[in-house]
C-alpha cells in the first residue's frame, strides 16, 4: 500500500515540476519523503525542485541531507 501511494504522490509532484509548479512539486516530494524506499532520491528532487525554484541555500541542504549517509550501526 506504501509503494502505491508513493507511486501517485510521485507522479503528481513530477507533473507539477514539469508545469513549473515548484510549491505544489515540493509539497507533493514532501508527503512522499516519510514513505519513500529511497529517501536519498526524494531529498534529490526536493533539491532540484528548490534550485529550479531559485531556493539555492535550501536546494543545497536538501543535496547535502541526501548525501550524509548517517549512521551505520546502533553503536556508532
Amino acid at each position: 500500500m506504501k509503494l502505491e501511494t508513493y507511486r501517485r504522490i510521485s507522479e503528481r509532484a513530477e507533473h507539477y515540476s514539469a508545469a513549473g509548479n515548484w510549491a505544489a512539486a515540493r509539497s507533493e516530494w514532501l508527503l512522499a519523503l516519510p514513505i519513500s524506499p529511497d529517501g536519498c532520491g526524494v531529498m534529490l528532487e526536493i533539491s532540484y525542485v528548490e534550485s529550479l525554484a531559485g531556493n539555492y541555500r535550501q536546494a543545497r541542504d536538501w543535496a547535502l541531507r541526501a548525501a550524509d549517509p548517517g549512521p551505520r550501526s546502533v553503536e556508532g
